[in-house]
């Protein structure tokens, strides 16, 4: 249970490692756009940020940018200023339309990185049952040893785990019922 403690600290600490820098770089940026080049709103330039973040350490920091920018600009760049306090309602509007679509946006990037880190698992697992499958066809053989780094038995694999993991969970009782039904 501490491991799993210490994991979740570690992984918070890097989140907020990444998304308070992200919300200062792009709080400079709107300031900048928002000032000297004389953009109106430029609060879509954090949704930059919540797709860095998504991008970089998945949902929940992506989320947290979301809500941090929203606070952000809302205390910085809305009147009244260093409140949050709004006082024109057009603002609230496009607040809190901001913070869904970062919200949004920042899901969906983060589902794609969980997918693409999903996807390079599998990949793996595929690799590794194509050399097993090989070693056992090319060697006419049944089952073959698995050796951990210094070369310790450490377990097997047969021909029937190869089938049980490329066919179907159900694929036995989907023959029994073949069987049975004629």
């Amino acid at each position: 249970m501490g491991r799993v403690d210490g994991t979740r600290v570690r992984d918070l600490l890097l989140a907020v490692a990444v998304v308070v820098p992200l919300l200062a770089v792009t709080t400079a940026l709107v300031a900048l756009l928002e000032g000297p080049v004389g953009i109106d709103n430029a609060a879509s330039a954090y949704l930059l940020a919540v797709v860095a973040a998504a991008a970089l350490r998945g949902v929940g920091a992506a989320v947290a940018t979301a809500v941090g920018a929203f606070v952000i600009y809302d205390v910085f760049f809305v009147q009244p200023y260093h409140t949050l306090t709004v006082a024109d309602t057009r603002e609230w509007l496009a607040l809190l339309l901001f913070l869904i679509v970062g919200v949004v946006v920042g899901w969906l990037a983060g589902e794609s990185r969980r997918r693409a880190r999903d996807a390079s698992a599998r990949e793996a697992e595929a690799l590794a049952m194509y050399q097993v499958t090989r070693v056992l066809a090319t060697y006419n053989l049944v089952g073959v040893p698995v050796v951990d780094d210094e070369g310790r038995l450490v377990g097997a694999v047969t021909v029937d785990d190869v089938l049980d993991h490329i066919l179907p969970d159900d694929w036995r009782e989907e023959r029994h019922e073949v069987t049975h039904g004629r």
